[in-house]
């Protein structure tokens, strides 16, 4: 699941079926993409946090340059954590905010633990494309 989707990108460039949006204009260029492409597993969800997903039902979820936007961060998270599967990865790439900020926000509540840091080494482009990366896991 890919977490404030703008059609940038599209969803099958991260092999993922799901994307969550609050920008109805970001949600009509994904879904425009997925037609283009025929790709008829994609989903799209017009939200800033409810995804309205099944518990428990997300293996991956990718928060890339999106937390900094996000007006109650703590309220997103505990939606993700709930629908995170135990053993699933929240990805987060981030730009515009420094890596202890993206800790303590994602870790705050103690629902996520680090699971993976990449802030250094990482070449535009490959992975995320501004170097920064931290994986976290799910908490109960």
């Amino acid at each position: 699941m890919k977490v404030g989707c703008s059609g940038k990108k599209n969803l099958a460039s991260y092999a993922l079926d799901t994307g969550v949006s609050k920008s109805g204009l970001a949600i009509k260029a994904v879904e425009k993409k997925a037609r283009k492409k025929r790709l008829g597993n994609i989903t799209t969800i017009l939200s800033d946090r409810d995804t309205q997903l099944p518990e428990e039902s997300v293996d991956v979820i990718l928060l890339y340059d999106t937390l900094h936007m996000i007006k109650d961060k703590q309220a997103l998270l505990k939606e993700l954590h709930r629908v995170m599967k135990a053993n699933g990865v929240l990805s987060s790439g981030f730009e515009h905010m420094k890596a202890n900020d993206v800790l303590q926000v994602v870790q705050q509540d103690g629902i996520f633990s680090l699971r993976a840091q990449k802030t250094q080494g990482l070449e535009k482009g490959k992975y995320f494309g501004h170097g920064k990366l931290l994986n976290f896991e799910r908490r109960d």
